[in-house]
């Protein structure tokens, strides 16, 4: 299950609500880099610095994940924080505070203060908690990526299926953010289960022995 803009930008959570991974989205319209001293790096650890549970860190019961449309550079921390890295643990902690012991940014003071100021326990439970998944698609190719796992539907129908399922989750993201607050947390969180069932729901409609109608311009059309 997930909730959006409650605890992070998105947060997953099990079964009982208590959250398991959070996760930070960095969008960018021109695709940069991922530097030792970004303020996308630095702006992030510095949230979870103040507000992640240590506990659940110290247990392996959190993960912490950087999703950005910039690219780490090999070598830099962010490349050694990627899900395939074995770079030691130890070593990116003592990384991380060389960079924020040296640098002379003032816009990211308080992010590397933060950081330092953790206990070498808690700056190790946090580093073994990140993931940094770079190289993210810019908002305007995900709609083709989805098409592209649309495989049950016909080529020429796809589009309209797309459409079709922006339209239930940007309406299900809304209500998520209005009403959330109005019931018990739990129930108002996004499960696994009700997405593929609703696009389950959507493609059946696009089936062989289907003309699904569709609304473009005012004109009623069949697709």
């Amino acid at each position: 299950m997930l909730s959006i803009e409650h605890i992070d930008d998105v947060t997953f959570h099990d079964e009982k609500g208590d959250p398991q991974g959070r996760l930070q989205i960095k969008h960018h319209k021109n695709i940069g880099s991922l530097s030792d001293s970004s303020a996308d790096l630095w702006k992030t650890i510095k949230v979870w610095c103040d507000e992640a549970d240590f506990e659940r860190l110290h247990n392996n019961n959190l993960k912490l994940t950087i999703l950005t449309t910039a690219n780490a550079k090999e070598g830099s921390i962010a490349s050694l924080l990627r899900p395939e890295g074995k770079e030691d643990r130890n070593n990116i902690v003592k990384k991380l505070a060389d960079v924020a012991n040296s640098s002379t940014n003032p816009e990211l003071k308080l992010c590397f203060k933060a950081f330092l100021d953790l206990s070498d326990k808690n700056k190790l439970a946090l580093v073994k908690a990140m993931v940094v998944l770079d190289n993210a698609p810019l908002i305007q190719d995900v709609g083709e990526k989805i098409k592209n796992l649309l495989w049950t539907i016909r080529p020429l129908q796809k589009q309209a299926a797309l459409e079709r399922i922006r339209g239930w989750w940007f309406g299900k993201i809304y209500r998520h953010l209005t009403e959330t607050k109005r019931m018990p947390f739990r129930d108002g969180l996004i499960s696994k289960d009700e997405v593929n069932l609703n696009i389950a729901n959507i493609a059946e409609q696009f089936g062989p022995d289907v003309l699904p109608m569709d609304f473009r311009g005012g004109i009623l059309k069949i697709v």
